[in-house]
């Protein structure tokens, strides 16, 4: 992980060749939170209509989890070259 995440960071070694960047999110009621503590994207499908699910990269575990949010909140998002 690079440096700019918060401590306790865990060490790795990048060997999926993905480096993950720490980043804010915005949530639907406005602020935001959890900078330099994890990444969190939109994936491609909506839950329901009013949310989506997202994937969530945290500073304290190697465990990449799925979780759901407003589709009003604001999250990175990830390209991928074909």
């Amino acid at each position: 992980m690079d440096s700019s995440w918060q401590q306790p960071k865990i060490i790795s070694d990048n060997s999926s060749g993905f480096s993950a960047m720490p980043s804010s999110i915005r949530y639907d009621f406005g602020p935001f939170g959890s900078l330099h503590r994890e990444a969190d994207w939109w994936t491609s499908t909506a839950k329901d209509p009013s949310t989506a699910w997202y994937i969530v990269l945290r500073n304290i575990n190697q465990i990449a989890e799925k979780n759901f949010i407003k589709k009003t909140a604001g999250l990175s998002i990830r390209c991928v070259k074909d």
